[in-house]
């Protein structure tokens, strides 16, 4: 039986070090909820593990808010950069969305799940 060295050691550590930290990073807990604030106000709290469409109309624009296989994202916005649309789909927790022209912002979070709370 063949002993290993402090260098193996080491890079063994390094390597299994490096596959947790990846695993963390790709396969991380995922949000269980996203809160989608219109103009610095609370518009509504919905749940990702449910399949739903919600259009937010202002007075500086309009964004459509896509939920699916639990992720969110910007299918549709009255902006003319459409940078919203373009950051794609998110779904883990502290992760955002914004729109600065319609003053936008949607985030994902983490813990309990809740029910879909419009205001």
């Amino acid at each position: 039986m063949k002993l290993l060295k402090a260098g193996d050691v080491i890079a063994l550590i390094v390597v299994i070090a490096a596959g947790i930290l990846s695993g963390m990073f790709f396969y991380g807990q995922s949000g269980s909820y996203v809160e989608i604030f219109s103009n610095g106000k609370l518009y509504g709290e919905y749940s990702l593990s449910e399949e739903k469409t919600i259009v937010i109309e202002s007075e500086y624009g309009q964004n459509t808010v896509k939920i699916s296989n639990r992720e969110v994202w910007v299918s549709d916005a009255s902006c003319k950069d459409k940078l919203d649309v373009s950051q794609g789909k998110i779904s883990r927790p502290g992760q955002s969305i914004i729109c600065l022209p319609n003053r936008l912002i949607v985030t994902v979070k983490g813990g309990e799940s809740v029910d879909a709370l419009s205001y």
